[in-house]
C-alpha cells in the first residue's frame, strides 16, 4: 500500500478513548461483565477523586499490583512528561541510533507536519516531522529498556486504560478506517506512536479497586 497518510487529505485517526481495554475489563469492581467499551470511571461507585488531582494518575499506577515494574516506570515518566508541559506526544520507537522512515507519511516531506485527528474532532493536531526517539528519552532519565520492553509496557498501560496509544500507520488513516472499520493496535512492529493520557485516570482514584483483578473472568 503506497498511499500517503498523515496528510490533510488523509489524516491518521487516533484510537478512541472508549475503545474496550482487555486488562481493565478483568477488574470486576471497575468493569461490569460484558462491557464492550472502556469503563466510564466518572460513574464508578466507590471510586473517589483525591483532593489534589495532580497525584491521582501516579497513585492509580503504583497501587495496581498487576502492572509490571517496566510499565510503572514508563507510565510515571509519561505523566511527568505531560506535567512539564511538553507538548510532544508523538514518539519514534526505533532503536537508539536509528530513525523512523516511511516515505508515505505526510507525503514524504521532511519539513511537513503529520495530521492526526480524534474520533470526535475533525480539527487535526499537527506534529512536526522531527520525531523524538522514545527509548533515548527514557535513557536520559535512567530508564534503560529495550525496544520490545518499551512496546510491551505501552501495550500494558493502554490495556489498563492509563493511556490511549495509537500506532501511526496507514492502517489507522481516516481513509483506511472508512474502508474497513478496523483499527490497528500497538504491536511489536509499531515504529511511531501517538500517546494520550486518559483524562479520567487523572481524576478518579482507583487505588482500592485493583484487587478485583480476575485473570479468568472471561
Amino acid at each position: 500500500m503506497n498511499e500517503a497518510y498523515g496528510t490533510q487529505d488523509n489524516p491518521v485517526r487516533r484510537l478512541q478513548d472508549n475503545l474496550k481495554r482487555e486488562k481493565i475489563s478483568l477488574c470486576k469492581d471497575i468493569c461490569e461483565e460484558g462491557l464492550e467499551t472502556a469503563p466510564d470511571l466518572n460513574k464508578l461507585r466507590g471510586a473517589s477523586g483525591y483532593s489534589d488531582d495532580r497525584y491521582t494518575f501516579i497513585f492509580n499506577i503504583i497501587t495496581n499490583q498487576q502492572l509490571s515494574s517496566n510499565a510503572i516506570r514508563v507510565g510515571c515518566f509519561l505523566y511527568i512528561h505531560q506535567e512539564l508541559k511538553v507538548d510532544e506526544f508523538l514518539f519514534d520507537l526505533s532503536k537508539i541510533g536509528q530513525k523512523f522512515r516511511d516515505k508515505r507519511l505526510a507525503g514524504g516531506c521532511r519539513d511537513d507536519f503529520v495530521h492526526i485527528i480524534s474520533a470526535k474532532n475533525t480539527d487535526p493536531e499537527l506534529y512536526w516531522m522531527q520525531f523524538t526517539n522514545f527509548l533515548k528519552l527514557l535513557e536520559h532519565v535512567g530508564i534503560m529498556l529495550t525496544r520490545a520492553e518499551v512496546i510491551d509496557s505501552l501495550i500494558e498501560l493502554h490495556e489498563f486504560y492509563y493511556i490511549t496509544a495509537t500506532d501511526i500507520c496507514y492502517e489507522n488513516s481516516l481513509k483506511r478506517y472508512k474502508e474497513t472499520g478496523q483499527v490497528k493496535k500497538l504491536c511489536a512492529d509499531t515504529e511511531l506512536v501517538h500517546i494520550h493520557l486518559t483524562t479520567s485516570m487523572q481524576k478518579v482514584a482507583l487505588t482500592k479497586k485493583w484487587t478485583s483483578y480476575t485473570p479468568n473472568r472471561y
